[in-house]
This record gives C-alpha cells, structure tokens and sequence, in this order.
C-alpha cells in the first residue's frame, strides 16, 4: 500500500481469517487493508453449506456468517470465490436440497460458485482407510496391465448413491447445452446447483436407490473412465 504499486492478487484463505476475532462479523478493517493492497479475488474452501457435511470434513465454519461475507467483499472489489463439495460420504437428501438452496443464495449475495461433485481420496488421508464405498479408475499401463487410482467415495446413503450417479451421468450432457465462455469450474457452478436439483426432483419421482456397485464408469476431470468398485 505505501509503495502503491499497481499489482492485483488472488488470494486463498479460510473465511475465519476474514471475520472479527469472536466470528461475530466480517472484520472490515482487514478486508479494506487487503482491497488497497490489490487484492481482487479470494477463494474460500467452505466445502459445503450444510453443518452436518462440515462435521464429517472436520472443518468448523461460521455459516451464518458467509452471506455478510460475500456482500463485504464486493462492497470493496474483491471477487468472493467459494468451494463447495455436494457429496461427501455422510451427506443425506435433506443436505442436498439444503445446499441447492444456500448456494443459490450465497450467488444473490455475489459470490462465484464452484463445484466439486466428488471426495477424492488419496493414499495417506484417513478417508482412503474408511470403510466408505471407494471408486478406482482404470488405466491401461502396459500390454493386460491396468493401474487403479483412488477416483470417488460413494455416499452412504443409498438415496444419495442415485443421485451421485445421474448427477456423474449427466454432467457432460448438462454442461455442453450452456453458452459458456469458459469451463472452469467457477463458470459452471451455478449450472450445476439446477443439475443437482434436476437429479434430486428425479430421485423423488422414482423413489431411485443404488448399492454403488454397479457402476461401470466415472467422469473425472473432464475423462470418463473404466471403474472399479
């Protein structure tokens, strides 16, 4: 700020980092300080906006707190970026629909959306050893040689499995009918909050239940790929 440089930052932080010290509130101070020192966008890991789905990522966040948030840092030209996770092992419908609901409200406030369909799990986090239904690509590393990957944990619920899944078959589909200048993710979150709600009025419709083992392929970053349950 003193030297006045005209530099523009992109930062990412936990939202706690942006309120007062007793959480009460956004710390405007800290914020304005940030937005004259260049600082034009911010991306958050909320994870999801469902306090039954933060329990199982061990990751506390003032939820009340986020739209105050979001409107703070517009009001001083930093662009709010939240990540969210829509299906993490112990999410329930009713945490579904909450989050249609709450991201939807979280953009009228002003904030950008992405969305991550899948918990991936890797080698060394505690998930990889839960006794959650795994999903592992395929991929073809020699001549009648495949490595697996840890691709998707599958949700617990049998309920939430369906909706897992359609929402995995759909994507492409789904995505390709949008006019989008760009595929990143914070583009195509608020298309995929209405895909969400598309599969979730279709779940309810057919009362749709799945064991998540047959399942025969994944979407993953852009590839679908052979499964392995």
């Amino acid at each position: 700020i003193a030297e006045g440089p005209h530099l523009r930052f992109q930062i990412q932080t936990f939202s706690y980092y942006l309120l007062t010290g007793d959480g009460k509130a956004p710390d405007e101070e800290f914020i304005s300080l940030l937005s004259k020192g260049g600082v034009r966008h911010t991306t958050i890991g909320v994870e999801n906006s469902c306090e039954h789905c933060l329990l199982s990522f061990k990751k506390p966040q003032k939820l009340d707190q986020i739209p105050a948030l979001i409107k703070m840092l517009k009001k001083y030209n930093i662009r709010p970026y939240l990540l969210n996770i829509l299906f993490p092992p112990e999410a329930k419908l009713e945490c579904l629909r909450y989050n249609v609901k709450t991201l939807r409200e979280w953009m009228n406030c002003g904030a950008s959306i992405s969305i991550e369909a899948n918990v991936m799990c890797y080698r060394g986090a505690s998930l990889y050893h839960s006794d959650h239904l795994m999903l592992y690509k395929l991929r073809d590393v020699g001549e009648n040689e495949k490595m697996r990957t840890p691709i998707a944990i599958i949700s617990d619920d049998p309920r939430v499995r369906w909706v897992q899944k359609r929402f995995n078959e759909r994507y492409i589909e789904f995505i390709g009918d949008k006019e989008l200048r760009h595929k990143f993710k914070g583009a195509t979150g608020k298309y995929l909050v209405d895909l969400l709600e598309e599969c979730l009025d279709e779940q309810e419709r057919v009362n749709g239940q799945s064991d998540g083992l047959g399942i025969k392929q994944w979407l993953w970053n852009g590839v679908v790929y052979p499964i392995k349950t």
